[in-house]
């Protein structure tokens, strides 16, 4: 099924779920800078036909969009609080905010319980982007040229494994709360660091260079507050070189089916 689509009004007649987790967008700050036009009907066109369709056909279930940490922009308290100001810098992050308006508006008008779940960087096998999956390209690419990174290295993410965010997602689920979550490790990571981990862990005779030039649209440093997600009884369970090893694990035999 592509989405949007009226047929997710048929299946949610037919099956009731519990729990709906939103998960479709293009999840690309680049391809949103690129083309917003598309980036909004992906993800305000699909979610708000989603919520309309729970309430018609499934009030009772529980809506879970998987929001961003884009919505905070470059963050001016670090670990950052799901109680930060908001200030998008992309339309993703935009897109995303106007996502959770929708939540809000669901819930305070319609009385779907929802949950904007904000997650930091998630990462693990199939993602077929971001930068880990960037990074792993560049590496195993042909030739001993230097690999070229964007940034200065310093910059910093809060990673989390995609097992550990269904963790979360059941952990939040469960407590029967809704509202907004910031879902990470809690522990940033520097690009620079990063990058050392993925060669040792791949290529460690590959040389890696930063070019200092930043993406619009990305944030320079990333660490969440996930207190609120820990009193839930949250602790992420992958640690960082376990996560990554399984993504390389992944990644080369990819290299090796295609």
């Amino acid at each position: 099924m592509n989405l949007p689509s009226s047929r997710i009004r048929s299946v949610l007649s037919l099956v009731k779920p519990d729990l709906l987790v939103n998960c479709a967008s293009i999840s690309s700050v680049q391809k949103s800078m690129q083309d917003p036009l598309f980036d909004l009907s992906q993800s305000i066109g699909v979610y708000s036909e989603i919520l309309d369709a729970v309430r018609i056909e499934s009030p009772n279930t529980t809506v879970a969009l998987t929001s961003s940490a884009a919505i905070y922009g470059q963050p001016i308290l670090l670990p950052t609080p799901e109680t930060a100001t908001e200030n998008p810098l992309s339309p993703y992050g935009y897109h995303k905010l106007i996502c959770e308006l929708l939540s809000r508006e669901y819930a305070s008008i319609f009385g779907i319980k929802t949950l904007n779940l904000r997650i930091f960087s998630a990462y693990g096998e199939r993602l077929f982007k971001q930068v880990i999956y960037e990074m792993l390209t560049k590496i195993y690419s042909s030739g001993n040229r230097p690999v070229e990174l964007y940034g200065t290295g310093n910059e910093t993410r809060d990673f989390i494994y995609a097992r550990d965010v269904a963790k979360a997602i059941d952990v939040i689920y469960k407590s029967g709360l809704t509202g907004t979550f910031n879902v990470a490790a809690g522990k940033p990571i520097s690009i620079r660091e990063l990058a050392h981990l993925l060669t040792q862990l791949s290529n460690p005779l590959r040389e890696v260079r930063f070019i200092g030039k930043s993406r619009p649209g990305n944030p320079d440093f990333w660490q969440a507050d996930i207190s609120k997600l820990q009193g839930l009884g949250f602790i992420a369970e992958t640690p960082m070189v376990e996560g990554l090893s399984r993504v390389v694990h992944w990644f080369e035999n990819s290299l090796q089916d295609k």
